[in-house]
């Protein structure tokens, strides 16, 4: 009797047999007939040899003689690293077997088996009259309550909300008004119901250069141009306490000379205002600038002598020589960037302290300023630390502090800053 060849392979999906007939030996991918899944025929396909008169039509699972030859030794002959793909063949006979009488829904002594109900079982024990007809209604009308109140509390809360806006708006109007009452004064009232105040009254911030510069231009050329100590102190700010120092600051070794400026006090120029304070930069006769502070008096300005010095309750040279172990106030310019810090003797420990870079506005004596981290001086001093406009990272202020030599001090180039006083160089001890 003739023999028909059949190609035999195994379903990767279902682990069903498929076989195919010598006509379709040459396709790549056939149609699973047992889970309807695209599979891939392999090159290394097991060839078989059947009689003709065998049914054509392949089968979803054949006989222990097929299952043998396609899967050897009881394991599947395609294999992932090692591992087969479709596990033990007597463990997977068992699992597609319905012939064992525990599986079996009509054998003796077994329960009935039933769908179960989720919904029923996740409520039994909170509604445990879950199938009454009358609970059904009353959930339906739950249902019904809840959707409701979502709606009202939708409707409230819109509501709340444009109230709220409302509000905020009626503020932010109220606000405005009180701020800037001129933007909202009918103009055709205000000529001849209010009048401006006087020049010398208002904020130095609220008026131009144009208003207050002619006062200010005679302040600063009188004061750069006094002859001698006579003639400057009527120009200078707090008088009777500045006098004393100023005639020993002046020495027949260090005289006082008026100073060449080329200031031009344009309404351009710039200025810094700090209250009733007003900060220049003089142009001195060879381009460089120098700062100087004149405080209002009424209409006229006067000049604040210690800031324009830089003056100390010591010299720099007198600070170094005989470090004073009490508090001293200096003004100075103090910096910090990464190549300030230096840590030694009686400051060598950077965890518990930070090192600043502390000068005179020569650079004519540079030592190095201590405080203790996170202490008063040194969150006020990070705080008015500004980056310079170059690429050294470097940050810099102008400060009145008190400086102090520690007990143990070995050197005169390392100081305790005790106390920041003054952000700039203009000190006033009466602001809060």
């Amino acid at each position: 009797m003739e023999k028909t060849e059949w190609l035999v392979f195994t379903c990767r999906a279902c682990r069903g047999v498929i076989k195919l007939s010598s006509g379709m030996m040459t396709a790549k991918h056939v149609i699973c007939p047992s889970c309807r899944t695209k599979v891939s025929v392999p090159k290394d396909a097991t060839v078989i040899q059947e009689e003709a008169a065998h049914n054509p039509i392949p089968a979803s699972r054949s006989n222990d003689e097929m299952m043998s030859q396609l899967r050897g030794k009881g394991r599947e002959e395609w294999e992932i690293g090692n591992r087969p793909t479709g596990g033990d063949l007597p463990f997977r006979e068992r699992l597609h077997n319905t012939s064992i009488p525990k599986l079996q829904t009509d054998a003796p002594d077994q329960p009935e088996v039933h769908r179960v109900n989720l919904k029923r079982r996740k409520l039994d024990r909170t509604h445990p009259d879950f199938d009454d007809p009358e609970n059904a209604t009353r959930r339906r009308s739950s249902r019904r309550k809840l959707r409701s109140s979502g709606q009202a509390f939708n409707q409230t809360f819109v509501r709340g909300l444009v109230i709220a806006v409302v509000i905020l708006a009626g503020v932010a109007a109220w606000l405005g008004w009180k701020q800037f009452p001129q933007l909202f004064r009918d103009p055709s009232s205000s000529s001849s119901s209010s009048s401006p105040p006087p020049p010398d009254q208002s904020k130095l911030e609220m008026r131009s250069m144009a208003d207050y510069g002619p006062a200010l231009r005679d302040a600063v050329r009188r004061f750069v141009s006094a002859p001698n100590i006579d003639a400057m102190l009527p120009l200078v700010r707090d008088r009777e306490r500045v006098e004393p120092k100023i005639r020993a600051w002046y020495t027949a070794e260090k005289p006082w000379k008026p100073i060449e400026i080329n200031n031009k006090f344009d309404p351009s120029d710039v200025f810094t205002v700090d209250g009733d304070f007003i900060v220049l930069q003089l142009i001195l006769a060879n381009f460089d600038e120098m700062p100087i502070s004149l405080e209002r008096n009424g209409k006229d300005f006067l000049v604040d002598w210690e800031s324009f010095t830089g003056y100390g309750e010591m010299t720099w040279d007198e600070l170094m020589e005989k470090r004073p172990q009490q508090p001293v106030l200096m003004r100075a310019v103090i910096e910090r960037s990464r190549t300030t810090d230096y840590f030694n003797d009686a400051f060598s420990n950077p965890q518990t302290h930070n090192c600043y870079l502390v000068r005179d506005a020569d650079s004519e004596h540079i030592i190095s300023g201590y405080t203790v981290k996170d202490s008063a001086p040194d969150v006020k001093l990070r705080q008015h630390l500004q980056r310079l406009p170059d690429p050294s990272d470097k940050f810099r202020t102008l400060a009145v502090i008190t400086l102090r030599y520690p007990a143990n001090s070995k050197g005169p180039h390392q100081v305790e800053i005790v106390e920041f006083l003054e952000n700039g160089w203009v000190f006033r001890p009466d602001k809060k």
